[in-house]
């Protein structure tokens, strides 16, 4: 996924979330609830809403969120009534499915409304508190799946401070990377909700708020899960693909190799495993490409350099008719970009630099135009079989 603006994030992640959902129709919660008797299939949870907070309160909570503070106490209860009783509330009505991205919405602006410029904190940070719990409920209740992927889609787009401009970033509120990492690697959520917490992870990391020991650990170690554990039951192969292969984006945005190498070698089994497909093996090529291994010398990255020679050799194998430069280009640039950033550790083994020279001929095959397709992919698989006979001497 492509690191978005802050200001179009949320349009990025609905088109992220409908292409991902369809690959999960077959997820295990749809199948269990399919294979169940119609009778026993309990309905999904609907809150009380009160509407009358809409017409009785709405001009005077608008009119604190532009105070940016609470007169008294009786205005604090006043907004918290009215976020939790009608504005929030309202989310898990059936018929506000197709409403959800236009609640969020609203909230974002209303948050907005309280915490740019120079107003008090005091509301924000409240607003920020209430909806931070009131949506992590949500998000695991018996809520409808639209309820409760917006619900934490929500929790991932909660700033400590606003942005003013589409030129300035905000800052992402840190108190929701404990949530979002821990719906990840709960047993009993549904995929489309732990998507929806990895998009949330992906706008903190492209935004560089996962700043502390803390908060990068939990991160790490909720992808190193994705990565690690077997698929489970009822998710298909293509989505446990996709999902690791984010897993994979945002331990490259994180950067960090982890302790005893363990990033590189997680990733490393994605890069070599055939199973998968090639673009999930590429996204972990590309993420190993990114770590930084600043002070990793010593390290033993020959495994890596070879799964990666592999992967070049099996993206070759894998271009058939039509050709398609872009594709090819695209797959060996993520291996050259890791071999690259390999090479830049202490004491690289002399295979790195022939890995990497192998596929500076590849993509310089690949950029010259005046090559038939056919005959360029010729050339480049008379390279692949020199890169094969390097990998096995």
């Amino acid at each position: 996924m492509s690191l978005l603006k802050h200001h179009c994030y949320t349009v990025g992640s609905l088109v992220l979330l409908a292409v991902v959902l369809s690959l999960f129709r077959t997820s295990f919660y749809t199948r269990a609830v399919a294979q169940l008797p119609e009778s026993t299939v309990k309905p999904y949870r609907e809150l009380e809403v009160d509407d009358s907070q809409r017409r009785r309160n709405r001009f005077r909570v608008t009119k604190i969120l532009l105070a940016g503070r609470f007169a008294n106490n009786a205005e604090r209860e006043l907004v918290e009534q009215f976020y939790t009783t009608y504005a929030m509330a309202r989310w898990s009505l059936l018929e506000n499915r197709a409403k959800l991205p236009e609640f969020r919405k609203e909230l974002g602006n209303q948050l907005r409304t309280c915490g740019t410029g120079e107003r008090p904190s005091h509301v924000h940070e409240y607003l920020n508190s209430t909806i931070l719990k009131y949506m992590a409920d949500l998000s695991k209740g018996n809520y409808h799946p639209a309820v409760r992927v917006n619900a934490m889609l929500m929790i991932g787009e909660l700033n400590a401070g606003e942005s003013a401009t589409t030129s300035v970033q905000p800052v992402p509120l840190s108190e929701v990377v404990p949530v979002l990492t821990s719906a990840i690697e709960a047993k009993d959520r549904i995929d489309a909700v732990k998507i929806a917490a990895m998009v949330g992870l992906q706008r903190h990391c492209a935004l560089g708020a996962i700043k502390s020991d803390q908060a990068k650990a939990a991160v790490l170690k909720a992808m190193l899960g994705l990565l690690n554990v077997r698929r489970p039951a009822g998710r298909t192969a293509a989505g446990d693909g996709w999902m690791r292969a984010q897993a994979a984006g945002i331990l490259g945005m994180l950067k960090t190799i982890g302790n005893g190498n363990v990033v590189v070698t997680s990733l490393g089994k994605l890069v070599v495993d055939r199973t998968l497909s090639l673009s999930t093996r590429c996204a972990a090529a590309e993420a190993v490409g990114k770590l930084n291994y600043h002070g990793a010398g010593g390290t033993n990255v020959e495994p890596i350099a070879l799964a990666l020679g592999k992967l070049a050799i099996d993206a070759c194998a894998a271009e058939m008719e039509p050709v398609s430069r872009r594709r090819l280009k695209g797959r060996l640039y993520a291996v050259n970009l890791s071999l690259t950033r390999l090479g830049t550790v202490a004491d690289a083994p002399e295979i790195v630099a022939k890995l990497k020279n192998s596929l500076a001929v590849m993509l310089r095959l690949i950029e010259d135009k005046n090559l038939a397709p056919n005959t360029m992919m010729e050339k480049i698989n008379q390279e692949a079989a020199k890169l094969k006979a390097l990998l096995s001497s």
